[in-house]
């Protein structure tokens, strides 16, 4: 855990380490052990480690995101305990949770629409009634304190977007959310509107 605060490359070689252990030896607990130390550190301590250290709390960050790119069953099983770090001061861990959150939805979009062509599972079912949940918080975010929190949303939105992940119900309002983010005192944000 030490090494994926201190060293930018410890963040890949885990998540290469754990997608072996989950697909050639059948067993995820490397992934969601490491997720899990992870989550369990407060939120005050990353704020902490943000302010001496910002590089650390950055790496936390992509190895989430690497993790729900490569492994998105892991992270899924994880994920309730990531969110709460959304309400942390560390903006580098809120912009990385909303791009993991945009990953998982866009994998189980995925899982869905290729289950509804075979037979139905269940996880991509009880994974639909959390969808408007995590869509929530997405929402939720673009009104986030910090600039590049609220930068790394539209981005999100846009890759939801591009993996046509966005139920047709939330497009007028995505697009409502987006127009106002133009406005916004932040460059960096009316620029990923």
């Amino acid at each position: 855990i030490d090494a994926v605060n201190k060293c930018e490359q410890a963040s890949t070689i885990l998540v290469d380490a754990s997608i072996y252990c989950a697909q050639a030896l059948g067993n995820a607990k490397l992934g969601k052990g490491l997720v899990n130390e992870l989550a369990k550190v407060d939120p005050r301590d990353y704020r902490l480690q943000h302010q001496s250290d910002a590089q650390g709390v950055k790496n936390v960050a992509t190895f989430f995101v690497d993790m729900a790119e490569r492994l998105p069953s892991v992270m899924t099983a994880c994920l309730s305990m990531v969110v709460p770090h959304l309400g942390g001061e560390a903006y580098t861990l809120r912009s990385g949770i909303v791009m993991v959150i945009a990953r998982i939805v866009v994998h189980h979009s995925e899982a869905g629409a290729n289950a509804a062509s075979h037979a139905p599972t269940t996880g991509s079912e009880m994974f639909l009634k959390s969808k408007q949940h995590f869509l929530k918080i997405l929402v939720e975010r673009i009104f986030d304190v910090s600039a590049f929190t609220r930068s790394k949303t539209p981005q999100s939105w846009a890759y939801l977007c591009q993996h046509k992940a966005i139920p047709i119900g939330y497009w007028n309002y995505i697009a409502e959310i987006a127009m106002g983010r133009l406005e916004d005192k932040a460059a960096l944000v009316r620029k990923s509107a």
